[in-house]
């Protein structure tokens, strides 16, 4: 906890001040262009990779990068998506995963999580994209190596 506090206070100390033009202007609004849907794991930064800065992406972390479907239940997942595009007005919607992903590992072989009861529900989510990759002939070997897109049309991202 005292590396995050440190780290907190050095972005005060150092970065808030020469960036201060930018928080001002991101402290009244916001305009992503693009919702950016990924995983939670610590080792992957969208801004980073992106090259992006404060306020120009809108970002999703989750366990597997999943969108689930829309409707039926509250979901966080779809509340966000929602407001990205209904209030925001992102154009773009990008669902990137990232090699070695552990929860798409646990997808793809099936793994038993009965000890993270959370965790399995939450992944129940990407059975469908699962089930195709089951049964296609050619379903991919590498999956447990990566995270697939999950098996998603541009109407199911939609908001309506």
């Amino acid at each position: 906890m005292k590396e995050i506090i440190d780290g907190f206070l050095k972005f005060q100390r150092d970065v808030f001040p020469e960036r201060a033009a930018l928080f001002k202007r991101l402290a009244t609004s916001q305009s992503p262009t693009a919702l950016f849907v990924t995983c939670s794991d610590s080792r992957f930064v969208p801004e980073m990779v992106t090259q992006r800065e404060p306020g120009d992406i809108f970002v999703i972390r989750n366990a597997g990068n999943i969108v689930p479907s829309y409707g039926g239940e509250p979901e966080g997942v779809s509340a966000t998506v929602e407001y990205a595009v209904a209030v925001l007005g992102v154009t773009d919607i990008v669902i990137c995963g990232h090699s070695d992903c552990g929860a798409m590992t646990a997808i793809a072989t099936h793994k038993d999580l009965k000890h993270l009861p959370a965790v399995e529900r939450w992944l129940r989510h990407a059975d469908a994209a699962a089930a195709i990759n089951d049964a296609h002939e050619h379903a991919s070997p590498a999956f447990p190596q990566t995270c697939a897109t999950p098996a998603m049309s541009p109407d199911r991202l939609r908001c309506s």
